[in-house]
Formats: structure tokens, sequence, C-alpha cells
């Protein structure tokens, strides 16, 4: 098959970030090893009320004191994938010429994975329709 001559390999360590929201998406990841967790800034899904009552003290009588965050302790898991699955298309076919990610992908174990980019997918599309 053509598309296994562009796979290329990439090896995280636990802990480490693939990428984050609003990086430009430009690749499509398939895990040979290892699981990884989609994550979202849990602040950015609340109305903003309800961020502001989550971000300031509101105690009666108590000037509004800005509270700390812990650092990315707001980013929350959502989806998980492990070996043999694969992710990052829905950023490159879904959104046209919008190409950020919407979410932050870290990895929960050790993972290897083989990376196709979003330029070969798409030349790859346009030789299989040209030879339909």
């Amino acid at each position: 098959m053509a598309i296994l001559q562009h796979l290329k390999p990439l090896k995280l360590l636990i802990g480490d970030i693939l990428y984050q929201k609003d990086d430009h998406a430009e690749e499509i990841y398939l895990i040979k090893l290892g699981k990884i967790k989609l994550q979202v800034d849990i602040y950015e899904l609340l109305p903003q009320e309800e961020e502001d009552d989550a971000i300031w003290n509101q105690e009666e009588g108590d000037e509004k004191e800005e509270k700390e965050h812990p650092t990315n302790s707001h980013l929350v898991p959502f989806i998980a994938y492990i070996e043999g699955s694969y992710f990052g298309d829905t950023d490159i076919f879904q959104k046209g010429h919008h190409l950020e990610r919407d979410s932050t992908a870290k990895a929960d174990q050790e993972c290897h994975f083989f990376v196709v980019s979003r330029e070969i997918i798409f030349n790859l599309a346009n030789t299989f329709e040209a030879e339909i």
C-alpha cells in the first residue's frame, strides 16, 4: 500500500505533550504501543458567570481575590486512545482550512506512533481519485 512508505516513527515518554490546544494540525497519529489522553481546559467549557465564580472568592464582605490554579490542574481528560487506535484526523478533515487542534494530547504511558502528514494524505487521496 502506498501510504506505508510515508509513515514516520515517533516515540513519547510518559507525561510528554504531543500537541497543545490551538497548535497547527498537520499530522494523523496511529498508535503502535501505549496510551494517550486528549484533554480540554475545563474553564473554557464553563459559561462566563460560572467561570467567574470558580476563579473569584465570592464570600460576602470580602474583596474579590483571584485564586491561584495549580499548573495544568484545569486540564481534564475526555478520551483515551490505545494501541491500534488512530487520532488527529478530525482536526484535519472536518475543519477545512482552520487547522488548530481542539485539545491537548498527553502521553499516559510510553507511546510509539506511526505518523502521516496531512499533505501526504491529501496527495494520496487526489491520486486515488484520479485513478478511478
